[in-house]
């Protein structure tokens, strides 16, 4: 069966490399026909049979279980954006109507018998399918996945606000003296809008219930989902867990650095108490302050005398300000590098400012 050629082409898009359509098999006949998967309605109804008897004496009536029955409501439009769709469409209901009546003994003639009930297999992705079939994925057809039935009928309602087509102008040509198009439908008109519908009884064809040891028969039963199935995490929850390893090992890397910091503020202290500190030296809070600023300075720069160039180092905070927002947008890789870099281009920076001021000091 080909695909869709009419209508515009994001609903052709869909049916055809999607298969968002609705797709009818008449055993019989070999005959199948598909229109796009506009639903309206969808209920998917299981209702178990029970033979329930009153006994006298007994509140309770004995029961007897006969079985479950399956029988799915279906509703869609069926729309048509020019004359050309709007015919094409009149064509396949044309077809799925007479999908309605049995296939008879010969090849004509007014009388006959019948050979073959209207058996049909109708598949719509994973919501109608036969869910034991091996081949039955959901972009599989009708004929290899459908789910087989009887149909109670189908109902044709054209939705008259939105008014008709006619009858394709190309098709109103003259070809050689031959018209492309019956006399009589040259007056045709088609529905713009056509509401479907149809009651699907189901006779499956796979084993359904348990077994005696507690094993489903059919996993995938009945919408192709297999009940022992470990579905994994999505992705977004993932990625969400890899942001949160990278800022705790974040905030693990910062809470080293300020280790180091406060190691560094105990040895000036240390000094200021002693009086190794020179004349004019800053206060403890100014060298926090300074030494805070200047990102991760190692402890051999804990001399006061550097607070003329560690001032200036007020990039520190933004900087790390910066690399965490990189973390938690880039992940885990991004920000490490970003970190490394900064790490190595404020050692460098540290290393030419204290060789300059040792210059100065000779």
């Amino acid at each position: 069966m080909s695909g869709f050629k009419h209508g515009d082409a994001a609903t052709v898009s869909l049916a055809n490399k999607l298969n968002y359509k609705i797709s009818f098999f008449q055993v019989p006949s070999n005959a199948e026909v598909s229109f796009k998967s506009m639903l309206t309605n969808f209920s998917d109804n299981f209702a178990s049979t029970w033979d329930r008897k009153d006994v006298y004496g007994r509140m309770d009536p004995i029961q007897v279980f006969q079985g479950t029955r399956r029988s799915i409501n279906l509703a869609w439009d069926i729309v048509s954006g020019d004359s050309y769709e709007g015919r094409e469409n009149m064509r396949k209901i044309s077809i799925l109507m007479n999908m309605l009546y049995p296939s008879y003994e010969g090849d004509g003639g007014k009388a006959g018998l019948i050979n073959t009930a209207p058996v049909f297999k109708i598949k719509f992705l994973n919501l109608i399918t036969d869910s034991g079939n091996k081949k039955g994925k959901a972009g599989a057809s009708a004929k290899t996945a459908g789910l087989v039935g009887t149909v109670d009928g189908f109902t044709f309602s054209p939705d008259l606000q939105y008014g008709f087509h006619g009858t394709p102008d190309a098709m109103n040509e003259t070809v050689e003296g031959i018209s492309r198009t019956a006399k009589k439908d040259q007056l045709s008109i088609y529905p713009k809008v056509i509401n479907m519908s149809c009651t699907f009884h189901v006779t499956h064809t796979h084993q359904l219930g348990w077994t005696t040891s507690g094993k489903p028969r059919s996993a995938g039963f009945p919408y192709d989902v297999r009940m022992d199935e470990n579905i994994p995490k999505s992705s977004f929850e993932a990625g969400m867990r890899g942001i949160y390893k990278a800022r705790d090992e974040a905030d693990a890397v910062r809470g080293a650095a300020l280790l180091k910091l406060d190691k560094a503020f105990e040895e000036l202290a240390e000094q200021v108490e002693s009086g190794a500190l020179s004349e004019g030296a800053a206060s403890r809070l100014e060298l926090e302050r300074a030494m805070a600023e200047a990102g991760q300075p190692d402890s051999r720069y804990s001399d006061p005398s550097f607070k003329s160039f560690l001032e200036d180092e007020t990039k520190g905070q933004s900087d790390w300000q910066e690399y965490m927002t990189k973390v938690n947008t880039r992940g885990r890789k991004r920000g490490n590098a970003v970190l490394k870099a900064y790490d190595e281009a404020a050692s460098k920076k540290m290393d030419a400012k204290l060789k300059k001021w040792l210059d100065r000091r000779k």
